[in-house]
């Protein structure tokens, strides 16, 4: 599937425009380079903070001056393209086709936007690192004919579109625990410092920043889908109360299980490398003898809100585990027993 969507993001980037930004008439975005059109982007967003006072991880002045003060790298972009800019899963509808799934449409082009068509990356990848789209990239390079390298400038930007993404959400997130999630995360990406997108190799204290900025985000990503899979096994627990139908039951319920233990295979081993790597950063640094106290507030801040996360999907998965408990014994109450057996699984 994701080879799939990468092929349709390439074909949406054959689009061009004669200027760049927002393809709404009058849209103060509609600049000539694609720096102006990304500063005018940010600033409406920082705009909207300011008239809806919302908490940001630093205030609206601060991140306007971080964003100026390395939005040369963009530069490097010379011709407009179509950016959807929001294609994650559920955006992208499918259907079957000879016993497999292909992509039939997107929806919710309300972001879309004539810019640099690397920030796709950024919401294909679920804010994660590029690396991590290999087959969203694969399938870009066989409909387009030709690879999008990953440069060191791309890298660097895609630092940029992290932080616009994340403002995004933290102004569009009703939820306070989800907000607050999003403000940590971008506060994280902030302090790393948007010209920090390629850290040196002989820079021992960047290297660590961009790896724990890695970390969190990769981290997160797994939190929030594990709990997103745990609510879901509640949720259906909930709506099979009363079936009589053991084996609509056995069927959902082993779904379930099925996709947590999927997702979580299929996003801890990017965790479980990055925490690695963070690790032999640390000690490099410490091998350096500076940086220490540079580091201390970062790796506190992130480990406190992983911390939380990890409570979060614990706490999700006790509810989903006693839920399926109690519907067990509501089958055996009956008298119709329970050909149903659900296990579910931690997150790091």
């Amino acid at each position: 599937m994701r080879r799939q969507i990468g092929a349709l993001a390439a074909r949406l980037h054959a689009v061009g425009a004669a200027r760049f930004g927002y393809p709404r008439p009058g849209s103060a975005t509609r600049q000539p380079t694609w720096r102006g059109s990304f500063l005018a982007m940010v600033g409406d967003v920082l705009d909207d903070a300011r008239a809806l006072t919302r908490d940001l991880p630093c205030s609206p002045d601060e991140i306007e001056t971080l964003v100026a003060a390395h939005a040369n790298v963009l530069d490097d972009v010379t011709e407009p393209a179509l950016v959807h800019f929001d294609l994650w899963d559920g955006n992208v509808f499918v259907r079957s086709v000879d016993g497999r799934w292909v992509v039939e449409a997107v929806i919710d082009g309300e972001r879309a936007f004539y810019g640099d068509p690397c920030a796709e990356l950024v919401s294909a990848a679920r804010v994660q690192e590029v690396d991590l789209a290999a087959d969203f990239l694969a399938g870009y390079a066989a409909e387009r004919g030709e690879p999008l390298v990953v440069t060191d400038s791309v890298r660097r930007r895609l630092v940029f579109y992290r932080v616009y993404l994340l403002l995004i959400i933290c102004l569009e997130k009703e939820s306070k625990h989800m907000r607050k999630k999003m403000l940590v995360l971008a506060a994280v990406v902030l302090a790393v410092g948007v010209g920090a997108g390629a850290a040196r190799a002989d820079d021992s204290v960047g290297t660590a920043k961009t790896d724990l900025q890695k970390l969190v985000t990769d981290a997160t990503t797994l939190h929030s889908t594990v709990l997103a899979d745990a609510q879901k096994i509640s949720a259906d627990i909930q709506s099979l109360q009363g079936s009589t139908d053991r084996q609509t039951i056995a069927q959902t319920l082993q779904a379930d299980v099925q996709k947590v233990q999927s997702d979580r295979a299929q996003l801890m081993p990017a965790v479980q490398a990055d925490w690695t790597q963070l690790k032999t950063d640390l000690q490099a640094v410490r091998q350096s003898k500076s940086g220490n106290g540079e580091l201390k507030p970062l790796l506190q801040q992130a480990n406190q809100q992983l911390s939380q996360e990890r409570d979060s999907v614990q706490t999700a998965l006790q509810s989903a585990r006693q839920a399926a408990q109690a519907l067990r014994q509501s089958l055996r109450g009956s008298g119709r027993g329970s050909h149903t057996k659900t296990t579910t699984t931690t997150t790091p």
